[in-house]
Order: structure tokens, then sequence, then C-alpha cells
């Protein structure tokens, strides 16, 4: 659901920066119909990609502040997905994406079998 000044968070794993830019990437049909494996698997059926990042973390929580302040908006937001991702993220999971100005309405309804975690929504300021 579009929600001004909200972010939403997956974290998941992912082989390298491709793999992740693959899982995320739209594609068109025949038909012309937009897809992602992404949107498929968090059941959403489309979002502006102009208001999504995804990149690749440093293993470990050594940097993790650090990286997500490099975000858009970042400092507004960091700390508190820090201590989310903290409890949230195990071994082998460097793949963060995040929607800007999305609020994950479909909580509970991911595929059972995703590549991601939804960490969950946080407040940002410009």
């Amino acid at each position: 659901m579009n929600k001004d000044l909200k972010i939403s968070a997956w974290i998941g794993k992912f082989s390298g920066a491709d793999d992740l830019i693959q899982y995320v990437e739209t594609r068109y049909g025949a038909s012309g119909n937009s897809m992602s494996q992404f949107w498929s698997e968090i059941g959403i059926s489309w979002f502006d990609d102009d208001f999504r990042e995804a990149s690749m973390l440093s293993p470990g929580n050594e940097t993790l502040a650090e990286e997500l302040r490099e975000f858009s908006y970042g400092e507004s937001f960091a700390d508190e997905l820090l201590r989310r991702l903290i409890n949230v993220r195990q071994s082998g999971m460097d793949g963060l994406i995040l929607l800007y100005d999305f609020d994950y309405p479909n909580v509970g309804t991911q595929r059972p079998h995703s590549r991601v975690t939804f960490v969950g929504s946080f407040d940002y300021s410009k």
C-alpha cells in the first residue's frame, strides 16, 4: 500500500549483487504485462522501481549501521532498521531490499519458500 514517508524492508540470501538484481528486476511478458519474482513472492502485483533500492550488505553486523545510513534517507531510519535486522538476519542473509513510500500490507502472507524475509516497515524523513 502506498504511504508517504514509510519504508518497507526485506532481507534474503543471494549469491551476489547480480543475483539480487535479477530477483527484483521488472520483466515484461509477451502480452506486455510486468512481473518480478520479488513481487510474486511478497504478494504484490506491481511496484514503481524508482522507489526501490536493493543492495548486498557485508557479512556480519560490524559495519551494518554504516551501510544502512548509505541508503537514501538512511540517517532517518537506520537505527530502527538495524535493531530489527539484528534479530531477523541469519547467516548468509546479505541482500537488502527497500521499498520507499510503501507500507507492506501483506505481513504474514508471503510464500512459505520465499527467498526474502520481511523485516518491517519504518518511518523515514526526507
